[in-house]
């Protein structure tokens, strides 16, 4: 991607009381080609990062679209980034939305909320409610089989939704709601009377 233009209309950098804090008073801009376009956008009342000393905290959102890009929209509520002993610790109070092709999965569209942590090489993504997911077709060599499919995943208070590490991925969730039109039938399916799938997986 060939990105043809920055714009910063303000940012300020202060450093006080061995501390730095960079803010902006406008979304800063990254115009490319095609129409694509990445802006990141500051938080009333928060700092795009306030750095004191081995710690990084902050909020933003950050909306990318247009060109090729996948269009995408991360608000960071807050976020907290250190370095204990050498370890990345990551954690994000996010709520996302974004719409994109996905392999076989056209027009893909996914929205929700909560709260991401990284340590050391395990993340883990915690979802105090659902995620809406939904698209328009998924193709099998290149034909739809199914149209306007729609689900909500849901979390689970016992352990995060998706945690991964180096030995692989583990997913623990609730699907409710889900159906489907089946495109050569032009029947509707609709588990919405099964409320709870569990599928706890790891690779």
């Amino acid at each position: 991607m060939l990105f043809r233009s920055l714009h910063v209309p303000q940012i300020s950098i202060v450093r006080r009381d061995g501390g730095t804090t960079v803010a902006s008073a406008a979304p800063v801009t990254l115009d490319g080609a095609d129409g694509a376009k990445i802006v990141l956008s500051p938080r009333a009342g928060a700092p795009l990062a306030r750095m004191q000393a081995a710690t990084t905290t902050g909020a933003f959102a950050l909306d990318v679209a247009g060109g090729r890009l996948p269009k995408l929209r991360l608000m960071l509520a807050s976020y907290n980034y250190a370095t204990p002993n050498g370890r990345t610790a990551f954690s994000a109070e996010t709520q996302f939305e974004t719409a994109l092709d996905f392999g076989p999965m056209r027009g893909l569209r996914a929205s929700g909320q909560g709260m991401m942590q990284v340590l050391g090489d395990r993340l883990t993504v915690a979802m105090p409610g659902c995620a809406s997911i939904a698209f328009e077709s998924f193709l099998v060599s290149a034909t739809p089989q199914l149209r306007n499919a729609t689900a909500q995943i849901c979390g689970t208070q016992a352990q995060p939704i998706l945690a991964s590490t180096s030995g692989g991925w583990a997913l623990d969730a609730r699907v409710t709601g889900a159906s489907a039109d089946i495109d050569r039938q032009s029947t509707r399916l609709n588990s919405s009377h099964v409320s709870e799938s569990r599928m706890p997986s790891s690779a």
